[in-house]
């Protein structure tokens, strides 16, 4: 009896730990599951091709990409800072028509970077070509938008694990926020901005105008 309830009592404060700690994953300076790809307008608001994405899995304080053209060496190329989330975008300003280029990420951890990767790569295709609004699994109105944003999903995303970004031309992150009614973002100024829908297993991008 006496050992059953000594398990008893050892069950319930590992439990207990557990629900205290469930969310308070630890950091780690280790990048994993690197994805890239080109942005696509999904409006006829703007001139097509946008950007490169490029995401992996969050599990560090903040991160910085370096790029540049195919066998840069590595300290001479451009780079970002991604401060919110796991992920940038690098507007096409940046970068030219049917070119390749390589990129390396690194995480920071309470105030320190880790390793660099190894090198990763994506090409660019051309500048221009619309992408259908309709073939986009969410839809945001109204656009041009004042103060707040709506959108509406359809079940291609799970809206328990949906995270709503919305990044500048710069690439810069200017707003987060998770699954919600409505989004006001009446604190970002007058321009064009990119809204990433993103769940555990998609994300899309639209842009929008603020007014």
């Amino acid at each position: 009896m006496k050992t059953f309830l000594l398990s008893t009592l050892f069950l319930v404060c590992s439990l207990s730990f557990y629900a205290a700690n469930e969310f308070e994953l630890p950091c780690n300076t280790e990048i994993l599951g690197i994805k890239s790809e080109e942005m696509w307008t999904t409006c006829e608001c703007n001139n097509g091709a946008v950007a490169v994405e490029i995401t992996w899995d969050d599990t560090a304080d903040s991160y910085e990409v370096e790029y540049g053209l195919k066998g840069f060496q590595k300290g001479t190329g451009e780079i970002m800072e991604a401060n919110i989330g796991n992920g940038v975008y690098i507007p096409y300003e940046n970068l030219n028509s049917f070119t390749d280029y390589d990129f390396y990420v690194r995480a920071e951890c309470n105030g320190e970077f880790g390793e660099w990767t190894s090198v990763n790569s994506f090409s660019t295709t051309r500048l221009n070509g619309i992408k259908s609004v309709q073939n986009s699994n969410f839809k945001v109105f109204p656009n041009p938008v004042e103060d707040v944003l709506n959108i509406n999903f359809d079940s291609a995303f799970d809206l328990n694990h949906v995270v709503i970004y919305i990044f500048d031309l710069t690439g810069s992150v200017r707003y987060k926020s998770g699954y919600k009614e409505n989004y006001n973002i009446s604190s970002l100024p007058a321009g064009t901005y990119i809204v990433s829908v993103r769940d555990k297993q998609s994300s899309e991008t639209m842009i929008i105008q603020k007014e």
